[in-house]
């Protein structure tokens, strides 16, 4: 398995929470899915070569594309299920869930946390990627759930490899603790919520 020190993994909100739901050629969800490209390819300037992405719907397979595209131009770059539990997608929409066996079948690795489902099995998920990781990738506009408490965690992780560096407009902002790579704020995702900031942001 690649080193932790040139590892990278994603949080980000799944496609019921996103403004545009499953409609991918919204110009908001190019806009997103660019940002995050440019987010990968930043990384990968910085050292990262694997990519760990937690194979849900939405953003993560947004980020799954943009390491997917990484790699034809870089073919060192590895990719990394993790697998929260045996089927993730079953639930999906058929065409959704197509879409993640093709993915899946591209990943170099496949990492599955646990075989049946319970309560815990996404939070194990999100916590194996950080712990994994030298640097986690978000797309949040601090709303409770999955994507927030993923970015808290790498405080108490084993590495402390982030840390919160301030507050605005009722965001927590995370950044490199020795320098910011790329912080890039869009306004359009407050369409959903009347919030007026949404960032891509790094935390190593």
């Amino acid at each position: 398995m690649p080193e932790r020190e040139h590892t990278c993994c994603f949080t980000g909100y799944r496609e019921y929470k996103l403004p545009w739901g499953s409609d991918e050629n919204d110009p908001r969800c190019r806009k997103l899915q660019q940002q995050i490209f440019d987010a990968v390819d930043a990384v990968y300037a910085d050292g990262i070569r694997h990519f760990i992405c937690g194979m849900a719907n939405g953003c993560d397979l947004y980020f799954f594309d943009a390491a997917r595209y990484l790699r034809l131009s870089h073919p060192e770059v590895t990719i990394e299920a993790a697998i929260p539990y045996s089927g993730q997608a079953d639930r999906w929409r058929p065409e959704l869930r197509a879409r993640y066996d093709y993915d899946l079948r591209q990943c170099d690795y496949q990492t599955l946390v646990q075989e049946a489902y319970t309560p815990g099995c996404m939070m194990r998920r999100n916590r194996y990627m950080v712990d994994a990781s030298r640097i986690l990738i978000a797309a949040f506009d601090g709303r409770p759930g999955g994507t927030r408490s993923n970015t808290p965690h790498c405080e108490s992780s084993r590495s402390s490899s982030c840390r919160s560096t301030a507050r605005r407009s009722g965001y927590d902002l995370y950044q490199k603790t020795r320098r910011t790579i790329f912080r890039s704020p869009c306004s359009f995702f407050g369409m959903l919520t009347g919030l007026d900031l949404f960032d891509v942001i790094f935390v190593a």
